[in-house]
This record gives structure tokens, sequence and C-alpha cells, in this order.
């Protein structure tokens, strides 16, 4: 498998919750660096787009994908849900986050997705005011640390 491949079926397990997808296609020490206050190890950010498609139907990330180098990719997202169901968000220390039906719908943020020996080992989140964890609460009328 080319490492754009990966790069695309990593995103694709993680939209729909593919979960023996995302454990192969993700290294033992990935970081998610951007979205949350503090980088998250691979176990959190499965934890955390685990609750996301629990608590939030309607839920895409509209991931577009492309090639910057051998092992280096750039991307984008645009996170969007309607949030229909408890989110249990204690693992980052924010509790759980009752239903609000509201649907909510991020800007787009860009990505730089590294990749080396056929995994995925960082992915890095340029997040702007409005987007990432505050910028969904923002939109739900949830204060952060709620």
């Amino acid at each position: 498998m080319k490492n754009l491949e990966i790069v695309q079926k990593w995103g694709e397990s993680t939209k729909v919750g593919d979960w023996a997808t995302f454990e192969a296609l993700t290294a033992e020490n990935f970081q998610l660096l951007g979205p949350a206050p503090e980088p998250l190890d691979r176990a959190a950010y499965k934890a955390w787009i685990k609750s996301m498609l629990q608590a939030n139907t309607e839920h895409d990330n509209n991931m577009v994908i492309s090639a910057q180098s051998e092992t280096v990719f750039e991307g984008k997202v645009q996170m969007q849900g309607r949030h229909t169901g408890d989110w249990d968000l204690s693992f980052l220390g924010l509790g759980v986050i009752s239903a609000t039906n509201k649907s909510w719908k991020n800007p787009v943020e860009h990505l730089t997705i590294v990749v080396e020996g056929g995994k995925v080992v960082r992915c890095e989140v340029d997040v702007p005011a409005d987007g990432g964890i505050p910028g969904i609460f923002s939109q739900l009328g949830v204060q952060m640390g709620h």
C-alpha cells in the first residue's frame, strides 16, 4: 500500500469508526497536535473520535488529502455533526456534555500528516481561532470545562 493510500484509509477509518483499520494504520507513538489543548496520543485520539461518533449523528470530516512528499501529506478537514447524544469527554477532563440536538460545522482546518514505516505517526492540525474542540463547544453553547 502506498503512503497516500495509507493516509486516505486512515482518514476514512476515523470518519466511520473502523477501529481495526485505525489500529493497523496508526503508529504506537502517534501524536495529534492542534485540536485539543494538549497533544493526543493514539489511545486519546481514538477515544476522542469514538466519543464524537457516539454523540454526533450526521458526522463527517470532509477530509481531502494530497501528497507533499513520499512521507508527508497535506490535507484539510471540515468537521461537522449534530449533537444528538450525551458526549463523554471525561478522558479530556471535560466531563459529559448533555445532548443539545444542535448542528455544528467547524471552519476548514489544514493538516500535515506524517507516515513512517507504513503507519501514521503524526497529524498536526492548524486550527483557526473558531475551530477545534473550542469551536464545537461554542456552536453548541457549551462552556469549556463544563
